[in-house]
């Protein structure tokens, strides 16, 4: 835990106070606090501003983040960052439906898997390009019989994807062995 001396006037104090004593700590010092849950959201933003990205990709992975330092990270450049916020449990259904439509299939890969993800945003994205892509939307628990009827046609990973869907309708989990005796 950060220790801070004396008491600021102001917010913009408190910020710049945070702020200098964060850039003396090492990055394993800076790492640790990104990852630690109990790290104070204004610790958290101000990492989030760190020149390392890997100290950003932490502060994404990191659940007690603020939704605001999420929503800037979902921006962010390095895409290991973006991923991270598409995999946080914590991330809002706002967030992840603007990631669904990142270049990385990695990032819509996590989107695809995050329960926060909204059903339409799910079911729009069993028609990714990418089959991992569409393997998540097959195991997601929220895609439809409908859109599980489609992805029955897919891939072998896909397919066995839909068998395991808790959701997928019995009939179609009966068409699927037949087709592949």
């Amino acid at each position: 835990m950060i220790k801070f001396d004396g008491i600021s006037s102001s917010k913009k104090d408190r910020s710049e106070e945070v702020k200098a004593t964060i850039v003396k700590k090492n990055k394993i010092e800076r790492k640790a606090l990104a990852k630690n849950m109990k790290t104070s959201a204004e610790v958290l933003r101000e990492l989030a501003n760190d020149k390392d990205w890997e100290i950003r990709r932490e502060v994404a992975h990191n659940e007690a983040v603020p939704m605001e330092v999420l929503e800037k990270l979902a921006s962010d450049k390095k895409e290991e960052i973006r991923r991270e916020v598409a995999h946080n449990k914590k991330t809002s259904a706002g967030i992840l439906e603007k990631l669904s439509n990142d270049d990385d299939w990695k990032v819509r890969y996590g989107v695809a898997r995050n329960h926060n993800t909204h059903v339409v945003v799910v079911e729009k994205m069993c028609k990714d390009k990418e089959w991992r892509v569409r393997e998540c939307v097959a195991w997601n628990e929220k895609t439809s019989a409908k859109i599980l009827e489609e992805l029955a046609l897919d891939r072998e990973e896909v397919r066995y994807a839909v068998l395991m869907n808790k959701n997928a309708p019995v009939e179609l989990i009966r068409q699927i062995k037949l087709e592949n005796k």
